[in-house]
């Protein structure tokens, strides 16, 4: 797994990031997210607004991560299932 991939989010901050171009028709490709975190408490405090962005033609994907834990959490950004860094 590329080390860039995995992102640390300190409490309160948001990662908030352009993904790639998205495909509207085919839905594709799957832009997503793996918490890593202390305990389930902190994993499910973590709150995702990603979005799909853009005019037509010209749509892409912005993730949006959240941590509203007390704690520090590590994701791991992925595109089509496997792990990925958007600075290529």
């Amino acid at each position: 797994m590329s080390s860039d991939s995995r992102k640390r989010i300190d409490p309160g901050k948001t990662y908030r990031r352009q993904a790639g171009p998205y495909d509207v028709i085919t839905n594709t490709p799957r832009y997503s997210f793996e918490v890593i975190a202390a305990d389930d408490d902190a994993r499910s405090r973590v709150s995702d607004k990603s979005q799909i962005m853009g005019v037509t033609g010209r749509h892409f994907f912005v993730w949006d991560i959240t941590n509203n834990a007390h704690t520090p959490v590590f994701v791991t950004l992925t595109k089509d299932g496997e792990p990925f860094d958007p600075a290529g």
